[in-house]
């Protein structure tokens, strides 16, 4: 019976600490908006929560809001505007109570290297790489996650990205980005253009 009401407590505590989590950042960073997506605020064709749209972290699999006891071992910390996190093989964490919290890519976070899954993308008169809907261009000893230029041509889409339709033409929308599809050759590629519907 111990046994069973401390499962049961861990439990109850695991589920607390999610809410207070959400609660915190939506409180930090804004209320909680479509698809379960936190938006950080910003007015229209600004920065707006970009990256708070994604539903899970890197190859990780962890989801946006789970918590983990302790870092993986190889993780980096960097801070952000005076707030701490830790980034690991394309999952960022912030400290939450005891643990750490999965979040959405800080903005203006320099890691030292950028996921192996990256590709390089071309836009606005510069490259950047890209992976999974992040951005990342090369600073100083490292590469800082950018709002997604417009006019970047990428071969996919993150998934989780939304089929919009707006006056007949397909677009996708994944966490504040807009990308039109279009065919190059037999191939589909997709820009990022600015959000069509106003």
């Amino acid at each position: 019976q111990n046994q069973q009401q401390s499962l049961e407590n861990y439990g109850q505590n695991a589920q607390q600490s999610r809410q207070n989590f959400a609660n915190n950042y939506a409180n930090t960073y804004g209320s909680a908006g479509a698809n379960g997506a936190w938006y950080g605020g910003g007015s229209p064709g600004t920065w707006g929560g970009y990256y708070a749209g994604m539903a899970t972290a890197g190859a990780a699999g962890l989801a946006i809001g789970a918590t983990v006891a302790s870092l993986p071992a190889q993780s980096t910390p960097i801070a952000v505007q005076g707030s701490p996190y830790y980034y690991s093989g394309g999952v960022y964490y912030a400290p939450q109570g005891n643990g750490y919290a999965v979040v959405p890519p800080p903005k203006g976070a320099v890691i030292p290297s950028v996921p192996e899954s990256s590709t390089t993308v071309y836009g606005a008169g510069k490259s950047y790489a890209y992976s999974n809907g992040v951005f990342y261009e090369a600073a100083g000893q490292g590469y800082e996650i950018v709002q997604p230029p417009v006019g970047v041509l990428v071969t996919s889409i993150p998934k989780g990205a939304v089929t919009v339709t707006v006056n007949g033409a397909n677009y996708f929308e994944f966490g504040g980005t807009w990308y039109r599809p279009f065919y190059s050759g037999s191939d589909v590629v997709y820009q990022t253009v600015p959000n069509p519907t106003g």
